[in-house]
């Protein structure tokens, strides 16, 4: 089956050693799609496709914390028959795709683990390809596979088959604009699905991250390297905000553009059925391809 690696991101660097990492692996994937309005055209060789996926939209913010209209934008584009959701400031190791695909047999969704290195961006992409889980923190305690709560769900490893997860509903819009709790949020609906009141995280797969999210802290592996999004609204800071009642939740919405958010506590979020589904008419894509 055709394999597509998504990446949402708002890097370069971060996201150009990923790509390497992803072009070295055991079983390299059909598409690399790094879904970017900001990240600049690189080199990227030619062991497979891969392509900056750019994208407007006059109903979507884009811009203000929209990792989940980025993660939609890149699953309900792809034409593979599997998505792999990686984190654009992760490493691959050599053995991810191959790992992702042997876990997914006879599954229609797979959440993986993350291993934690120090100082991951000063280390080199065949020197990380080159290392054992062992030699990293597990992000999950206990050490997947193991059974956990939604809260370990996390969409930089998230292995699914396309169709399954569009009709589900893939990431609920009503945590755009946030960058907060979309993994967890889908990772309970999967859970609530199955009638289960847990969620195995696999290992393998797995990927490289940096250590200093474990220590609660951010790092230049984390919001620091972002940069500047190109926005179809006011910006942080600007909007004409009012309050605005949707799906029983409450938002605060700008009057001159796109943006809306979800203030509420975090819990409300946390319903067996999307709130907000994701509308792909409603984005307009296009492929640089590298």
């Amino acid at each position: 089956m055709s394999v597509e690696v998504i990446i949402p991101s708002l890097r370069q660097g971060e996201v150009e050693r990923l790509v390497l990492s992803l072009l070295l692996q055991t079983q390299v994937p059909d598409v690399v799609t790094v879904v970017s309005n900001e990240t600049q055209p690189f080199s990227a060789g030619d062991r497979t496709a891969v392509r900056l996926l750019r994208f407007s939209s006059e109903e979507y913010c884009i811009g203000e914390y929209d990792v989940t209209l980025r993660q939609n934008v890149g699953v309900f584009s792809s034409e593979c028959g599997v998505v792999i959701i990686q984190g654009d400031d992760q490493i691959a190791p050599a053995t991810m795709v191959e790992d992702s695909l042997a876990a997914l047999e006879g599954k229609e969704y797979v959440w993986g683990n993350h291993r934690l290195l120090s100082d991951l961006g000063g280390r080199g992409v065949e020197d990380v390809l080159r290392m054992t889980s062992s030699e990293g923190l597990s992000r999950e305690n206990p050490t997947p596979p193991a059974l956990h709560g939604h809260y370990s769900c996390y969409g930089g490893m998230f292995v699914t088959r396309t169709e399954f997860i569009r009709e589900f509903g893939a990431f609920d819009m009503a945590c755009h604009c946030r960058h907060a709790n979309e993994d967890q949020q889908l990772g309970y609906r999967l859970m609530r699905k199955r009638g289960e009141n847990s969620v195995l995280i696999h290992e393998p797969p797995f990927s490289w991250h940096d250590i200093a999210l474990r220590e609660g802290r951010e790092s230049r592996s984390t919001r620091d390297t972002w940069l500047e999004p190109e926005r179809n609204g006011c910006g942080q800071g600007s909007h004409d905000l009012f309050d605005e009642t949707i799906a029983d939740l409450h938002f605060t919405t700008c009057r001159r553009c796109t943006y809306s958010a979800y203030v509420g506590v975090k819990e409300a979020l946390f319903r067996d059925d999307p709130l907000i589904r994701y509308r792909p008419e409603a984005v307009q894509t296009s492929s640089v391809w590298l």
